[in-house]
Protein backbone atom coordinates (compact mmCIF):
# COMPACT_ATOMS: atom_id res chain seq x y z
CA UNK A 1 0.00 0.00 0.00
CA UNK A 2 1.69 3.50 -1.05
CA UNK A 3 1.14 6.27 1.33
CA UNK A 4 0.20 9.79 -1.25
CA UNK A 5 0.86 12.54 1.36
CA UNK A 6 -1.54 12.72 4.38
CA UNK A 7 -3.63 9.66 2.86
CA UNK A 8 -3.25 6.19 1.75
CA UNK A 9 -3.62 4.54 -1.62
CA UNK A 10 -6.17 2.30 -1.29
CA UNK A 11 -5.80 -1.30 -2.42
CA UNK A 12 -9.15 -3.76 -2.30
CA UNK A 13 -7.85 -6.83 -0.81
CA UNK A 14 -9.36 -9.77 -2.19
CA UNK A 15 -9.19 -11.35 1.58
CA UNK A 16 -8.10 -9.72 4.97
CA UNK A 17 -7.51 -11.85 7.63
CA UNK A 18 -6.75 -10.95 11.26
CA UNK A 19 -5.15 -13.17 13.91
CA UNK A 20 -5.77 -12.96 17.42
CA UNK A 21 -3.71 -15.60 19.97
CA UNK A 22 -6.25 -18.35 19.39
CA UNK A 23 -4.54 -18.88 15.99
CA UNK A 24 -1.15 -19.24 17.38
CA UNK A 25 -2.74 -21.95 19.35
CA UNK A 26 -3.02 -24.12 16.84
CA UNK A 27 0.42 -24.22 16.09
CA UNK A 28 1.19 -24.63 20.14
CA UNK A 29 1.58 -21.13 21.20
CA UNK A 30 0.05 -20.14 24.57
CA UNK A 31 -3.11 -18.09 24.67
CA UNK A 32 -3.39 -14.72 26.50
CA UNK A 33 -4.37 -16.42 29.76
CA UNK A 34 -1.22 -19.16 29.33
CA UNK A 35 1.59 -16.28 28.43
CA UNK A 36 0.50 -14.38 31.59
CA UNK A 37 1.89 -17.66 33.77
CA UNK A 38 4.99 -18.10 31.59
CA UNK A 39 5.53 -14.52 32.11
CA UNK A 40 4.87 -14.94 36.03
CA UNK A 41 7.19 -17.69 36.06
CA UNK A 42 9.90 -16.32 33.60
CA UNK A 43 9.78 -12.89 35.64
CA UNK A 44 10.23 -14.40 39.00
CA UNK A 45 12.53 -13.00 41.61
CA UNK A 46 14.16 -14.87 44.89
CA UNK A 47 16.73 -13.83 46.98
CA UNK A 48 20.38 -15.01 46.96
CA UNK A 49 23.75 -15.30 48.77
CA UNK A 50 24.50 -14.12 52.35
CA UNK A 51 23.56 -10.62 52.17
CA UNK A 52 20.13 -12.07 50.57
CA UNK A 53 20.43 -10.14 47.13
CA UNK A 54 17.32 -10.19 44.93
CA UNK A 55 17.75 -11.85 41.51
CA UNK A 56 15.64 -12.83 38.70
CA UNK A 57 15.70 -16.65 38.71
CA UNK A 58 15.41 -16.43 34.64
CA UNK A 59 19.16 -16.22 34.14
CA UNK A 60 19.58 -14.40 30.24
CA UNK A 61 16.41 -11.61 31.77
CA UNK A 62 19.01 -11.05 34.91
CA UNK A 63 21.55 -10.90 32.64
CA UNK A 64 19.19 -8.65 30.35
CA UNK A 65 18.17 -6.30 33.41
CA UNK A 66 22.03 -6.01 34.55
CA UNK A 67 22.66 -4.46 31.11
CA UNK A 68 19.94 -2.15 31.62
CA UNK A 69 20.95 -0.63 34.51
CA UNK A 70 24.69 -0.80 32.86
CA UNK A 71 23.75 1.41 30.12
CA UNK A 72 21.90 3.63 32.38
CA UNK A 73 24.73 4.86 34.30
CA UNK A 74 25.92 7.89 32.57
CA UNK A 75 22.13 9.56 33.09
CA UNK A 76 21.06 8.61 36.29
CA UNK A 77 22.00 6.08 39.56
CA UNK A 78 21.49 3.29 38.26
CA UNK A 79 19.76 0.18 40.80
CA UNK A 80 18.82 -2.86 39.59
CA UNK A 81 16.75 -3.54 42.84
CA UNK A 82 13.94 -1.13 41.60
CA UNK A 83 14.04 -3.67 38.12
CA UNK A 84 13.80 -6.59 40.31
CA UNK A 85 10.66 -4.79 42.18
CA UNK A 86 8.80 -4.27 39.29
CA UNK A 87 9.41 -8.14 38.33
CA UNK A 88 8.15 -8.99 41.71
CA UNK A 89 4.89 -6.64 40.91
CA UNK A 90 4.34 -8.91 37.43
CA UNK A 91 4.81 -11.96 38.84
CA UNK A 92 2.38 -11.67 41.78
CA UNK A 93 -0.34 -9.53 39.30
CA UNK A 94 -0.59 -12.00 36.91
CA UNK A 95 -3.58 -14.11 38.33
CA UNK A 96 -5.39 -10.92 38.71
CA UNK A 97 -4.48 -9.37 35.11
CA UNK A 98 -6.63 -10.09 31.99
CA UNK A 99 -2.92 -10.42 30.12
CA UNK A 100 0.63 -9.24 30.76
CA UNK A 101 -0.49 -6.08 27.69
CA UNK A 102 -3.75 -5.01 30.14
CA UNK A 103 -1.14 -4.85 32.98
CA UNK A 104 1.64 -3.30 31.34
CA UNK A 105 -0.99 -0.36 29.95
CA UNK A 106 -2.24 -0.20 33.47
CA UNK A 107 1.34 0.92 34.66
CA UNK A 108 1.80 3.12 31.98
CA UNK A 109 3.61 5.57 33.58
CA UNK A 110 6.19 3.01 35.30
CA UNK A 111 8.66 2.54 32.61
CA UNK A 112 10.13 -0.47 34.96
CA UNK A 113 7.04 -2.33 34.68
CA UNK A 114 6.97 -2.22 30.69
CA UNK A 115 10.44 -2.95 30.64
CA UNK A 116 10.31 -6.19 32.62
CA UNK A 117 7.00 -7.01 31.45
CA UNK A 118 8.27 -6.48 27.50
CA UNK A 119 11.78 -8.86 28.65
CA UNK A 120 9.43 -10.99 29.62
CA UNK A 121 6.97 -11.26 26.47
CA UNK A 122 9.82 -11.50 24.45
CA UNK A 123 11.57 -14.18 26.21
CA UNK A 124 8.45 -16.48 26.81
CA UNK A 125 7.32 -15.86 22.78
CA UNK A 126 10.95 -16.97 21.65
CA UNK A 127 10.70 -19.94 24.17
CA UNK A 128 7.51 -20.99 22.79
CA UNK A 129 8.56 -20.60 18.97
CA UNK A 130 11.16 -23.61 19.82
CA UNK A 131 8.39 -25.49 21.21
CA UNK A 132 5.87 -25.53 18.58
CA UNK A 133 5.42 -27.42 15.97
CA UNK A 134 6.47 -25.14 13.63
CA UNK A 135 10.05 -25.61 14.54
CA UNK A 136 12.58 -26.69 12.10
CA UNK A 137 13.92 -30.03 13.05
CA UNK A 138 17.71 -29.17 12.76
CA UNK A 139 18.77 -32.69 12.53
CA UNK A 140 16.23 -33.07 9.54
CA UNK A 141 18.85 -33.24 6.70
CA UNK A 142 16.26 -31.03 4.81
CA UNK A 143 15.91 -28.56 7.42
CA UNK A 144 12.35 -27.81 7.53
CA UNK A 145 9.21 -27.91 8.99
CA UNK A 146 7.28 -31.42 9.67
CA UNK A 147 4.32 -30.51 8.03
CA UNK A 148 2.46 -33.67 8.69
CA UNK A 149 1.82 -31.95 12.01
CA UNK A 150 0.75 -28.64 10.78
CA UNK A 151 -1.62 -30.89 8.20
CA UNK A 152 -4.70 -29.28 10.66
CA UNK A 153 -4.15 -26.23 11.29
CA UNK A 154 -5.44 -22.91 9.29
CA UNK A 155 -2.01 -22.59 8.32
CA UNK A 156 -2.41 -25.41 5.36
CA UNK A 157 -5.68 -24.20 4.53
CA UNK A 158 -4.57 -20.50 3.79
CA UNK A 159 -1.48 -22.23 1.89
CA UNK A 160 -4.09 -24.23 0.38
CA UNK A 161 -6.06 -21.28 -0.61
CA UNK A 162 -2.47 -19.62 -1.91
CA UNK A 163 -1.79 -21.90 -4.59
CA UNK A 164 -4.85 -23.81 -5.17
CA UNK A 165 -5.52 -23.03 -9.15
CA UNK A 166 -2.54 -20.71 -9.54
CA UNK A 167 0.73 -21.46 -11.25
CA UNK A 168 3.83 -20.44 -10.56
CA UNK A 169 3.86 -17.47 -11.91
CA UNK A 170 0.74 -16.43 -10.70
CA UNK A 171 1.98 -16.64 -7.07
CA UNK A 172 3.31 -13.34 -6.15
CA UNK A 173 -0.34 -11.79 -7.70
CA UNK A 174 -2.38 -14.11 -5.44
CA UNK A 175 -0.38 -13.53 -2.43
CA UNK A 176 -0.82 -9.32 -3.14
CA UNK A 177 -4.61 -9.86 -2.79
CA UNK A 178 -4.68 -11.19 0.79
CA UNK A 179 -3.42 -9.06 3.79
CA UNK A 180 -3.23 -10.38 7.32
CA UNK A 181 -3.06 -8.60 10.47
CA UNK A 182 -1.85 -10.27 13.36
CA UNK A 183 -1.81 -8.98 17.20
CA UNK A 184 0.42 -11.98 17.81
CA UNK A 185 4.00 -11.24 18.40
CA UNK A 186 5.37 -14.81 16.71
CA UNK A 187 6.21 -14.90 13.45
CA UNK A 188 4.72 -18.08 12.48
CA UNK A 189 2.95 -16.96 9.30
CA UNK A 190 5.66 -15.82 7.66
CA UNK A 191 8.05 -18.52 8.76
CA UNK A 192 5.38 -21.51 7.84
CA UNK A 193 4.83 -19.77 4.48
CA UNK A 194 8.39 -19.11 3.32
CA UNK A 195 9.01 -23.32 4.15
CA UNK A 196 5.93 -24.44 2.52
CA UNK A 197 6.42 -22.56 -0.76
CA UNK A 198 9.86 -24.01 -0.85
CA UNK A 199 8.69 -27.57 -0.12
CA UNK A 200 5.95 -26.95 -2.69
CA UNK A 201 7.90 -25.65 -5.48
CA UNK A 202 11.27 -27.38 -4.81
CA UNK A 203 12.94 -26.01 -7.96
CA UNK A 204 13.06 -22.27 -6.75
CA UNK A 205 15.91 -21.22 -4.32
CA UNK A 206 14.70 -19.83 -0.85
CA UNK A 207 15.62 -16.02 -2.59
CA UNK A 208 12.28 -16.63 -4.51
CA UNK A 209 10.27 -17.42 -1.92
CA UNK A 210 11.54 -14.74 -0.43
CA UNK A 211 10.96 -12.20 -3.12
CA UNK A 212 7.48 -13.60 -3.38
CA UNK A 213 6.69 -13.06 -0.12
CA UNK A 214 7.38 -9.20 0.02
CA UNK A 215 3.81 -9.14 -2.22
CA UNK A 216 2.34 -10.63 1.02
CA UNK A 217 1.55 -7.39 2.95
CA UNK A 218 1.62 -8.60 7.11
CA UNK A 219 1.11 -5.92 9.82
CA UNK A 220 2.35 -6.75 13.24
CA UNK A 221 0.21 -3.79 15.51
CA UNK A 222 2.18 -4.84 18.70
CA UNK A 223 5.61 -5.44 17.14
CA UNK A 224 6.92 -8.70 16.81
CA UNK A 225 10.13 -11.02 17.24
CA UNK A 226 12.17 -9.57 15.09
CA UNK A 227 13.06 -10.24 11.51
CA UNK A 228 13.38 -14.01 10.07
CA UNK A 229 17.22 -14.62 8.63
CA UNK A 230 15.65 -15.18 5.25
CA UNK A 231 13.96 -11.55 5.01
CA UNK A 232 17.39 -9.91 4.33
CA UNK A 233 16.63 -7.26 6.66
CA UNK A 234 19.36 -5.86 9.25
CA UNK A 235 17.86 -5.58 12.47
CA UNK A 236 17.05 -7.74 15.44
CA UNK A 237 17.48 -11.17 12.95
CA UNK A 238 16.64 -14.13 15.37
CA UNK A 239 15.84 -17.36 13.91
CA UNK A 240 12.62 -18.80 14.45
CA UNK A 241 13.13 -20.43 17.69
CA UNK A 242 16.16 -19.36 18.86
CA UNK A 243 17.26 -18.43 21.97
CA UNK A 244 18.67 -15.00 22.17
CA UNK A 245 22.06 -13.39 23.57
CA UNK A 246 21.19 -10.45 25.81
CA UNK A 247 21.60 -7.91 23.17
CA UNK A 248 19.06 -9.57 21.13
CA UNK A 249 16.55 -9.31 24.07
CA UNK A 250 16.83 -6.03 24.99
CA UNK A 251 16.48 -4.50 21.36
CA UNK A 252 13.38 -7.22 20.80
CA UNK A 253 12.16 -6.47 23.83
CA UNK A 254 12.19 -2.52 23.56
CA UNK A 255 10.34 -2.58 19.85
CA UNK A 256 7.47 -4.41 21.45
CA UNK A 257 4.17 -2.36 21.89
CA UNK A 258 1.66 -1.71 24.67
CA UNK A 259 -1.97 -1.16 23.64
CA UNK A 260 -1.18 2.69 24.33
CA UNK A 261 1.88 2.65 21.70
CA UNK A 262 0.14 0.43 19.40
CA UNK A 263 -3.26 2.55 18.96
CA UNK A 264 -1.54 6.16 18.46
CA UNK A 265 -3.34 7.10 15.75
CA UNK A 266 -0.40 8.78 14.11
CA UNK A 267 1.52 5.99 13.54
CA UNK A 268 1.62 5.12 9.68
CA UNK A 269 0.27 1.76 9.71
CA UNK A 270 -2.85 1.95 11.75
CA UNK A 271 -3.72 4.56 8.93
CA UNK A 272 -2.71 1.52 6.73
CA UNK A 273 -4.73 -1.20 8.49
CA UNK A 274 -7.68 1.06 8.93
CA UNK A 275 -8.06 1.12 4.95
CA UNK A 276 -7.29 -2.32 4.41
CA UNK A 277 -9.39 -3.97 6.72
CA UNK A 278 -12.65 -1.03 5.66
CA UNK A 279 -11.47 -1.92 1.66
CA UNK A 280 -11.81 -5.56 2.17
CA UNK A 281 -14.07 -7.79 -0.18
CA UNK A 282 -14.21 -10.27 2.88
CA UNK A 283 -12.75 -9.92 6.63
CA UNK A 284 -11.98 -13.25 8.23
CA UNK A 285 -11.37 -13.20 12.53
CA UNK A 286 -9.38 -16.30 13.27
CA UNK A 287 -8.98 -16.86 17.06
CA UNK A 288 -9.49 -13.33 18.03
CA UNK A 289 -11.29 -12.40 21.33
CA UNK A 290 -12.67 -8.91 20.10
CA UNK A 291 -11.51 -7.00 23.08
CA UNK A 292 -12.72 -3.17 22.40
CA UNK A 293 -9.05 -1.49 22.45
CA UNK A 294 -8.00 -4.36 19.70
CA UNK A 295 -11.65 -3.31 17.41
CA UNK A 296 -10.94 0.29 17.79
CA UNK A 297 -7.30 -0.21 16.28
CA UNK A 298 -8.75 -2.14 13.68
CA UNK A 299 -11.61 0.61 12.83
CA UNK A 300 -10.82 3.78 14.72
CA UNK A 301 -12.60 4.91 17.66
CA UNK A 302 -15.41 7.15 16.54
CA UNK A 303 -18.20 5.94 15.36
CA UNK A 304 -18.91 5.08 11.54
CA UNK A 305 -20.61 7.15 9.16
CA UNK A 306 -20.97 4.48 6.72
CA UNK A 307 -22.15 0.89 6.43
CA UNK A 308 -19.86 -2.02 5.60
CA UNK A 309 -21.68 -4.82 4.11
CA UNK A 310 -18.08 -6.90 3.85
CA UNK A 311 -19.12 -10.26 4.53
CA UNK A 312 -17.21 -10.81 7.85
CA UNK A 313 -16.48 -14.58 9.50
CA UNK A 314 -14.63 -15.33 12.39
CA UNK A 315 -14.23 -18.18 15.05
CA UNK A 316 -15.74 -17.65 18.72
CA UNK A 317 -15.09 -21.07 19.88
CA UNK A 318 -16.90 -22.42 22.84
CA UNK A 319 -19.00 -19.12 23.72
CA UNK A 320 -22.86 -19.60 23.45
CA UNK A 321 -25.10 -17.65 21.19
CA UNK A 322 -25.83 -14.76 23.59
CA UNK A 323 -21.75 -13.98 23.92
CA UNK A 324 -21.76 -14.26 20.06
CA UNK A 325 -25.05 -11.59 19.68
CA UNK A 326 -22.93 -9.29 22.25
CA UNK A 327 -19.61 -9.92 19.87
CA UNK A 328 -21.75 -9.06 16.83
CA UNK A 329 -23.40 -6.19 18.39
CA UNK A 330 -19.77 -4.85 19.32
CA UNK A 331 -18.51 -5.22 16.09
CA UNK A 332 -21.58 -3.55 14.45
CA UNK A 333 -21.11 -0.96 16.74
CA UNK A 334 -17.51 -0.21 16.49
CA UNK A 335 -17.00 -1.43 12.70
CA UNK A 336 -20.06 -0.54 10.80
CA UNK A 337 -20.35 -4.09 9.62
CA UNK A 338 -24.13 -4.45 8.71
CA UNK A 339 -25.71 -7.43 11.09
CA UNK A 340 -26.64 -9.78 8.13
CA UNK A 341 -23.03 -9.84 6.94
CA UNK A 342 -21.67 -10.57 10.36
CA UNK A 343 -21.13 -14.54 10.29
CA UNK A 344 -19.53 -15.88 14.14
CA UNK A 345 -19.16 -19.66 14.26
CA UNK A 346 -18.53 -20.88 17.77
CA UNK A 347 -18.42 -24.40 16.35
CA UNK A 348 -15.22 -24.04 14.47
CA UNK A 349 -11.93 -23.59 15.22
CA UNK A 350 -9.51 -21.70 12.76
CA UNK A 351 -8.91 -24.67 10.46
CA UNK A 352 -12.38 -25.44 10.22
CA UNK A 353 -13.70 -22.01 9.54
CA UNK A 354 -10.60 -21.35 6.66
Amino acid sequence: MRLVGDKVAKQNYSLVIVAGAGASKEAGFPTGYELKDRIATALKTRLEGIYQQMICENHLIEKALSQICQKQADLQQPNINSYHSACTSITNAMPLAPSIDNFIDAHRLDPKITICGKLGIAYCILSAESESIMRVNNQNINNTINFQELEETWYNSLFHLIVDGCQLEDIPNRLSRIAIITFNYDRCIEHYLHHSLRRYYPQIEPEQATKWLESLKIYHPYGYLGSLPWTNQNFDTVSFGEIPNTDQLISIASRLKTFTEGTDDKHSDIIEIRSTIRSAERVVFLGFAFGEQNLELLYGGNKPTTALNTPVYATAHGLSENNIQVIKNKLHDISGHQPPYIHIRYDLTCVNLL
